[in-house]
């Protein structure tokens, strides 16, 4: 009865059993009250009822009589830390219960530490073939098994934290892999595998982490374990396949995701899902009333279950879409009735890096889009000091994308060197990863350089026309809308520079269309008034082109047709 839509008939069953035991039920019914309690935890959790959660926590703690008897408690303790935001509380925790246990993890691990766990994986990796890793029997000692499922945790808060927990992300991931090299396999265990390929991939070597991210989930299917299929993929996709898989497929992949969590029970890594999807959804050019309504539902549900950092990251990504939808008065400020001062302080109080990078990519977006040049260039050095919390994450191309699309374009409005180099250096950063397979950055590096041929004058103005349009070509097969539509803006103004009004006039009015189509009307209103100087309407409501409609695949509007 765990499943979604039984959760709230479960917690009932419970209390309603819990009712029942007297006073003595702790000394004549120790198991039962034990099993109870336990459970009943673990579900009031669930739902978001922490106040219950905490009060059977310390029942628990009260009445155990040794350590294993405490450790679903804990692992609820931690696991409800985590949903409610405070990584710092749950890393700790989990260090002391691991300690307890027999399994020490610094929460601040050294780079000594580091390399022993890197040491002992890597003779497990070398001894094995991908056959005896699918072949590893179950584990079944409970201290082993507390400890995987710590770890698990441990491993997702100290990499939301970023930089500050760089080391205990890797430490805790290497030490649940080797655990389940040495003890067995349990549920947690596989999204462990997958997560040692994350870090394989993040270390230069794609091939090994997607050969782990592959062992993984063939594991989820061969061992029957639904429960953690939500999890597992969402870590194998997210630091491994998503990189070669088409953004539309992955959408759907973290829609899946989301509906299998919630219906497993595992509430936390489908709302993880979910703001993937949402982020996709948007990237790959719905409309922005659909991804609205989408935002709005999915946060809401976060808000009923208390998911604090979920809910963190979702609404930063619900705000931006109602300032380009125009539902604010400021549409270039990231604050609205979504997002405000206060949420952007409780993901600094508890060191949600995560949060805080998605929170800047979208200031910075929309500094760009709507070219406020002071803010740009504030929100270039803010997303920079977060965003390597996200190294190795498909998320975090979007924030190279974009700093660099910044970079260049404040390059063109100052003329400082130092923009130029750090566009640069972020096209080298999209060049190495299309070597190593990505399949969507290829149309976002032509944009980088059509727009460096631009801006240095090194290309005549056909030459220049071409490379826009050849990136304009490529970011519509990779169902990039936005980029889409800010490539030929971008071409129009490159046309401006070399005073050919005519191309200049077709290029903006095609970027309007693209917008109107999408449903940013703010974007739309505001191109009208800075583009007013090439007549880009032919009455004060619409562009000149675009029937409005909805078209995902950008198929009505043709690069080359003539306006």
């Amino acid at each position: 009865a765990i499943g979604r839509t039984a959760l709230f008939s479960a917690v009932e069953y419970v209390r309603n059993g819990l009712a029942l035991l007297d006073d003595r039920a702790w000394e004549d019914q120790y198991t039962l009250s034990m099993e109870l309690y336990s459970l009943g935890a673990q579900l009031e959790h669930a739902t978001g009822n922490f106040v219950r959660c905490k009060i059977m926590i310390a029942a628990i703690h009260r009445n155990a009589r040794c350590v294993n008897d405490r450790l679903a408690a804990w692992l609820t303790e931690v696991d409800s830390l985590a949903s409610h935001g405070d990584l710092l509380g749950a890393i700790q925790l989990s260090c002391d219960v691991l300690k307890q246990i027999g399994c020490v993890i610094p929460p601040k691990p050294s780079k000594i530490h580091l390399l022993l766990e890197i040491l002992g994986c890597s003779r497990a990796t070398k001894r094995w073939s991908d056959e005896e890793f699918l072949n590893l029997p179950l584990a079944n000692d409970p201290a082993v098994l507390a400890q995987l499922k710590l770890l698990s945790t441990l491993m997702i808060c100290a990499f939301s934290r970023g930089e500050r927990s760089k080391h205990l992300a890797l430490v805790s991931t290497l030490r649940a892999f080797r655990l389940s090299c040495r003890f067995g396999l349990d549920a947690t265990s596989l999204s462990s595998i997958a997560a040692f390929g994350a870090v394989k991939s993040v270390l230069g070597d794609k091939n090994l982490g997607c050969r782990y991210g592959n062992i993984a989930l063939t594991l989820v299917d061969s061992l029957q374990m639904p429960e953690v299929k939500c999890r597992t993929f969402y870590m194998a996709y997210s630091f491994g396949f998503m990189f070669k898989t088409p953004l539309p497929q992955g959408r759907d992949l973290f829609l899946s995701l989301y509906h299998t969590g919630l219906a497993h029970g595992d509430i936390d890594h489908a709302y993880y899902a979910a703001h993937l999807y949402l982020n996709l959804l948007y990237n790959v050019g719905a409309n922005l009333v659909e991804v609205e309504e989408r935002c709005r539902k999915m946060c809401l549900e976060m808000e009923e279950f208390q998911l604090t950092f979920a809910l963190g990251i979702a609404s930063s990504t619900w705000q931006f879409v109602l300032n380009l939808m125009g539902h604010c008065i400021h549409p270039s400020i990231l604050s609205g009735d979504v997002v405000n001062a206060n949420l952007i302080e409780e993901m600094k109080e508890g060191h949600s890096l995560a949060g805080l990078t998605a929170v800047r990519r979208h200031e910075l977006w929309l500094a760009y889009e709507f070219q406020d040049w002071e803010m740009l260039a504030l929100k270039i050095v803010e997303l920079e000091a977060v965003m390597h919390s996200l190294q190795g994450h498909f998320m975090s191309i979007f924030s190279e994308i974009f700093v660099a699309l910044a970079a260049f374009a404040l390059y063109g409005h100052t003329g400082k060197r130092k923009y130029r180099m750090k566009g640069r250096k972020k096209m080298e950063f999209l060049k190495q990863l299309i070597k190593k397979g990505c399949v969507f950055a290829e149309g976002a590096l032509k944009l980088l350089e059509a727009e460096m041929a631009a801006l240095t004058g090194k290309g005549t103005r056909d030459k220049v026309e071409e490379m826009y349009l050849d990136a304009i070509t490529t970011l519509r097969a990779e169902s990039l809308k936005e980029l889409y539509a800010v490539a030929f803006e971008r071409l129009s103004l490159a046309m401006m520079d070399r005073e050919d009004v005519r191309r200049a006039r077709r290029y903006i009015m095609k970027s309007m269309a693209i917008y109107e189509d999408w449903g940013a009307h703010a974007r739309v209103k505001w191109m009208k008034k800075r583009y007013s100087h090439l007549r880009v309407f032919k009455n004060n409501n619409a562009p000149m082109i675009g029937n409005g409609a909805q078209d995902s695949n950008f198929s009505h509007l043709d690069i080359m047709t003539p306006m």
